[in-house]
């Protein structure tokens, strides 16, 4: 469907992933801290604030990665006749 859209020139690729990122970032964001919050307490990591901060902040960086790795950086051979 997106294909025969773009072929259309109803939307470009960038709109389309930039709509789809902003309106997963909360998940991206909430679900590995989460997850991680319960595991660091559950593995008995000791209560520092510090190390469960820069922790989760890996955590969510790998969530973060794992989503824009499908970022578009060169067009497809089809997008340069649709712009």
């Amino acid at each position: 469907m997106i294909t025969k859209e773009r072929l259309s020139g109803t939307f470009r690729l960038s709109a389309y992933w930039l709509a789809k990122m902003t309106s997963e970032f909360p998940l991206i964001l909430v679900i590995p801290w989460a997850t991680w919050t319960i595991v660091y307490v559950m593995i008995g990591l000791p209560y520092d604030f510090k190390l469960y901060l820069g922790s989760t902040l890996v955590s969510v960086l790998g969530a973060v990665m794992g989503q824009v790795r499908f970022l578009p950086i060169v067009p497809l051979p089809y997008e340069s006749a649709v712009l």
